[in-house]
């Protein structure tokens, strides 16, 4: 005979109930965690198991105050054993229950219990320290827990909106911070293990204040070094931004960070090394762009002085009719007759005949040959060959 058989059909339909799916293969049950997080055995550890809670009463008015029955009662992030853990209640603790959903009252977050919200959201008060403003829309905070890093907390409880302002509670990890439950945040705890308090108003407080923890005592160590280098930060910063240095600053606010005990402090000296990191960055974006713009004024003032230095060797060439290579001319190459050569361009194209001036006859026209050269002189036109004749007074030999 199968004995576990009710266990396995309890089982698999707890399973179903709660969405997940379970193989029942060969006598094995698969998808469920067996342990005393199951309805069946209870969500607290105790040796007596209380009686099932009854239906809600539709009469009861909420909120209410209710008494937890059993010990180690595990608060959860949602309504169910499959929500991660957020802390325990003891027999005997109060709690404020907001609303009741299938077996599981929804109740005010109990003392100690905090949330998490992403750090690039958050704007820290200047004015208080633990206080932070919220700078983006539809900002979500989840359920914070002890046991479970920020990033897997992924139970939201609220959203906040640009604007809202959060109590920081001094840490931060994996680019969370954590806080204060904010106003309509909650937690949830098995409803078996919760007795209404009819002669208890549900506004009265939840738990017995407990010692300050570690923590909170460490909220104001070295606090008061975190301002003074507060304000040396913000006298640095005054100064032009090519004159700044914040190096002992840095190495203050990094002592502060790796103490372990300066919770708050180690948190604002944080956020302050982001601040000085982005300043840094601009002091060398600004001394690059002087370098550069210096690097430029050097150069134009190279290419300056060498258009002055090119332009003291190059002749003022506006005073010649004609310039080109002076080349001996086969046309006129009688000896009897005016002695002419023909100018011609770069390219070897005929420019025009040049002929010497009575003014220019003692020139030595040999040794300009093959040469560029400016003609000084007087136009005219050359019917015999359809081009132009300069008469020149002056040939000058160009570089």
């Amino acid at each position: 005979m199968d004995v576990l058989g009710p266990l396995k059909t309890y089982l698999c339909t707890y399973a179903w109930w709660r969405g997940l799916v379970v193989l029942c293969v060969s006598g094995t049950v698969a998808g469920v965690a067996f342990g005393q997080d199951l309805p069946s055995l209870g969500d607290a550890n105790t040796s007596a198991v209380p009686a099932a809670q009854s239906a809600p009463d539709p009469n009861r008015a909420w909120p209410f105050a209710g008494m937890i029955t059993g010990d180690d009662v595990f608060v959860r992030s949602g309504p169910g054993t499959d929500y991660y853990q957020c802390g325990k209640l003891l027999k005997g603790d109060r709690v404020t229950v907001v609303k009741e959903e299938g077996g599981w009252s929804l109740i005010v977050p109990p003392l100690g219990s905090f949330s998490w919200i992403h750090m690039q959201y958050i704007c820290v008060s200047l004015n208080d320290r633990t206080e932070g403003v919220v700078t983006g829309d539809q900002v979500p905070v989840y359920a914070g827990s002890e046991l479970v890093a920020p990033i897997h907390s992924t139970t939201r409880q609220v959203v906040l909106r640009r604007g809202d302002k959060v109590k920081l509670l001094g840490e931060e990890r994996d680019g969370y911070l954590k806080i204060a439950c904010p106003a309509g945040a909650g937690l949830w705890v098995s409803s078996r293990y919760i007795r209404p308090i009819t002669d208890q108003p549900a506004s009265r407080p939840t738990q017995t204040v407990a010692k300050p923890t570690q923590q909170e005592v460490g909220d104001a160590y070295r606090m008061d070094e975190f301002n003074k280098l507060l304000e040396q930060f913000n006298a640095e910063t005054a100064k032009p931004l090519t004159k700044q240095d914040f190096t002992a600053i840095k190495r203050s606010l990094q002592s502060i960070v790796d103490d372990k005990k300066a919770t708050k402090a180690s948190l604002y000296a944080r956020l302050l090394l982001a601040r000085i990191a982005n300043c840094e960055v601009a002091k060398q974006a600004q001394v690059d762009l002087e370098k550069q713009e210096k690097a430029l004024a050097d150069a134009l003032a190279k290419i300056e002085k060498s258009k002055q230095d090119q332009l003291k060797l190059t002749p003022d060439i506006s005073r010649f009719c004609v310039v080109g290579r002076l080349e001996r001319s086969s046309l006129y190459d009688d000896p009897a007759g005016p002695r002419r050569c023909k100018v011609v361009a770069d390219d070897g194209s005929l420019l025009c005949f040049a002929q010497a001036s009575q003014e220019a006859s003692g020139q030595d026209m040999e040794a300009l040959l093959g040469q560029k050269v400016g003609l000084v002189g007087t136009i005219k036109p050359n019917p015999a060959t359809g081009t132009a004749l300069v008469e020149f007074t002056e040939a000058v030999k160009l570089p």
